[in-house]
Protein backbone atom coordinates (compact mmCIF):
# COMPACT_ATOMS: atom_id res chain seq x y z
CA UNK A 1 0.00 0.00 0.00
CA UNK A 2 1.38 3.42 -0.94
CA UNK A 3 0.84 6.47 1.20
CA UNK A 4 -0.24 9.80 -0.16
CA UNK A 5 2.02 12.80 0.44
CA UNK A 6 0.97 15.25 3.11
CA UNK A 7 -0.92 18.05 1.27
CA UNK A 8 0.71 20.62 3.56
CA UNK A 9 4.13 19.52 2.32
CA UNK A 10 3.21 19.03 -1.32
CA UNK A 11 4.45 21.59 -3.83
CA UNK A 12 1.40 23.08 -5.58
CA UNK A 13 3.49 24.31 -8.51
CA UNK A 14 4.66 22.04 -11.30
CA UNK A 15 8.37 21.45 -10.96
CA UNK A 16 10.64 22.99 -8.37
CA UNK A 17 10.06 26.75 -8.35
CA UNK A 18 12.58 27.72 -5.68
CA UNK A 19 14.89 30.39 -7.01
CA UNK A 20 18.17 32.02 -6.09
CA UNK A 21 18.09 35.63 -4.94
CA UNK A 22 19.35 36.80 -8.35
CA UNK A 23 16.66 34.77 -10.16
CA UNK A 24 14.02 36.14 -7.79
CA UNK A 25 15.08 39.75 -8.41
CA UNK A 26 15.21 39.14 -12.17
CA UNK A 27 11.71 37.64 -12.21
CA UNK A 28 10.45 40.51 -10.08
CA UNK A 29 11.97 43.15 -12.37
CA UNK A 30 10.33 41.49 -15.37
CA UNK A 31 6.94 41.08 -13.67
CA UNK A 32 6.87 44.56 -12.11
CA UNK A 33 9.62 47.06 -12.97
CA UNK A 34 8.02 49.45 -10.45
CA UNK A 35 8.31 47.08 -7.49
CA UNK A 36 9.90 48.81 -4.51
CA UNK A 37 13.10 47.31 -3.08
CA UNK A 38 14.36 48.31 0.35
CA UNK A 39 17.92 49.68 0.04
CA UNK A 40 20.50 47.65 1.89
CA UNK A 41 17.98 44.98 2.88
CA UNK A 42 18.15 42.71 -0.17
CA UNK A 43 19.34 39.78 1.94
CA UNK A 44 15.96 39.83 3.75
CA UNK A 45 14.03 39.08 0.55
CA UNK A 46 12.46 35.64 0.81
CA UNK A 47 10.50 35.66 -2.42
CA UNK A 48 7.95 37.43 -4.54
CA UNK A 49 4.22 37.63 -4.04
CA UNK A 50 1.04 39.36 -4.99
CA UNK A 51 -2.68 39.55 -4.62
CA UNK A 52 -5.62 39.46 -6.99
CA UNK A 53 -5.57 42.49 -9.29
CA UNK A 54 -2.24 43.69 -7.84
CA UNK A 55 1.26 43.74 -9.28
CA UNK A 56 3.94 41.27 -8.18
CA UNK A 57 6.04 42.65 -5.30
CA UNK A 58 9.05 41.69 -3.19
CA UNK A 59 8.40 39.72 0.00
CA UNK A 60 10.65 40.38 2.99
CA UNK A 61 11.22 38.49 6.25
CA UNK A 62 10.72 40.95 9.15
CA UNK A 63 13.18 39.17 11.46
CA UNK A 64 15.86 39.21 8.75
CA UNK A 65 15.26 42.93 8.20
CA UNK A 66 15.74 43.66 11.90
CA UNK A 67 18.90 41.53 11.95
CA UNK A 68 20.33 43.44 8.98
CA UNK A 69 19.42 46.77 10.56
CA UNK A 70 21.20 45.70 13.75
CA UNK A 71 24.35 44.98 11.74
CA UNK A 72 24.11 48.42 10.10
CA UNK A 73 23.55 50.17 13.46
CA UNK A 74 26.12 48.11 15.37
CA UNK A 75 28.06 50.39 17.68
CA UNK A 76 30.58 49.57 20.36
CA UNK A 77 28.86 52.17 22.53
CA UNK A 78 25.58 50.18 22.60
CA UNK A 79 24.52 47.01 24.31
CA UNK A 80 22.86 44.29 22.22
CA UNK A 81 19.48 45.29 23.64
CA UNK A 82 20.00 48.98 22.77
CA UNK A 83 21.05 48.06 19.24
CA UNK A 84 18.00 45.82 18.87
CA UNK A 85 15.73 48.57 20.21
CA UNK A 86 17.11 51.09 17.70
CA UNK A 87 16.70 48.58 14.87
CA UNK A 88 13.09 47.83 15.82
CA UNK A 89 12.25 51.54 16.14
CA UNK A 90 13.84 52.26 12.75
CA UNK A 91 11.96 49.32 11.21
CA UNK A 92 8.60 50.36 12.67
CA UNK A 93 8.89 53.97 11.53
CA UNK A 94 10.74 53.67 8.21
CA UNK A 95 9.84 50.22 6.88
CA UNK A 96 6.62 48.97 8.45
CA UNK A 97 5.02 52.39 7.95
CA UNK A 98 6.08 52.60 4.29
CA UNK A 99 3.41 52.91 1.64
CA UNK A 100 4.72 53.68 -1.83
CA UNK A 101 1.78 52.54 -3.91
CA UNK A 102 1.09 49.17 -5.46
CA UNK A 103 4.81 48.31 -5.60
CA UNK A 104 5.17 48.41 -1.80
CA UNK A 105 6.74 45.17 -0.53
CA UNK A 106 4.95 42.56 1.56
CA UNK A 107 6.47 42.09 5.03
CA UNK A 108 6.01 38.73 6.75
CA UNK A 109 6.94 36.95 9.94
CA UNK A 110 7.83 33.39 9.12
CA UNK A 111 6.61 30.36 11.05
CA UNK A 112 9.19 28.24 12.81
CA UNK A 113 8.77 24.58 11.88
Amino acid sequence: MTTKPDPAEANPWPGDRRMTQDETLEELSQANPDAILLDGLEDAIIGIGGRMNMETVAVYDIDKIIGLLMKQINSEDMTYEECEQHAVEYFEYNVLGLWAGDGTPILVRTIEK
